[in-house]
């Protein structure tokens, strides 16, 4: 039924039951045009493979890897029109690195995908001039290494940081 929307802009599939090799399966033949932002819970494997028909993704938002090894396969991804990804912790530094982004959410959605801040100081400054929004998923711990992120993204404007211990309830700030 997705196969007769060819000129989708928006797609957002949070499939939470869907298993792994069905999401192969649903993403496989479909090819949208005027596709701009995907929001969507599948494996990354498939992601990857998702995105290389579809390089003109302006909006990203991903969840939990699942990746059993690292890297990430969006490691070294290029999407020339990436400009807001969200993702988590441990994958996203990669897209940072590679692409024009100027808005990101790093999120922690288990323990697999957590990731000390300092992790993104490396990326951070390969697209420093282009991060204007910011917000970071946080242990308790990790405040230390905010100092050192902040002098790495002088154009930033907003700032959201969310301490999360995990498991645990989520304490938002926004400074």
């Amino acid at each position: 039924c997705l196969l007769c929307l060819c000129n989708l802009a928006d797609l957002q599939l949070v499939l939470p039951f869907l298993k792994p090799p069905h999401w192969g399966r649903l993403l496989h033949s479909l090819r949208f045009r005027q596709l701009n932002l995907l929001s969507i819970n599948a494996p990354h494997i498939v992601v990857m493979e998702f995105l290389e028909y579809h390089p003109g993704i302006a909006f990203l938002s991903i969840n939990t890897c699942r990746a059993t090894r690292r890297p990430c396969p969006l490691d070294g991804r290029k999407l020339p029109a990436l400009c807001d990804v969200s993702a988590p912790v441990g994958c996203i530094t990669h897209l940072i690195s590679n692409n024009p982004i100027s808005c990101v959410a790093a999120h922690q959605f288990s323990k697999a995908d957590s990731a000390p801040v300092w992790s993104f100081v490396p990326s951070l400054l390969m697209s420093s001039t282009n991060l204007t929004i910011l917000q970071l998923e946080v242990s308790p711990t990790d405040y230390t290494s905010l100092d050192s992120l902040v002098r790495y993204v002088p154009a930033l404007r907003a700032l959201k940081l969310t301490e999360v211990n995990m498991p645990g309830p989520v304490v938002s700030y926004l400074l």
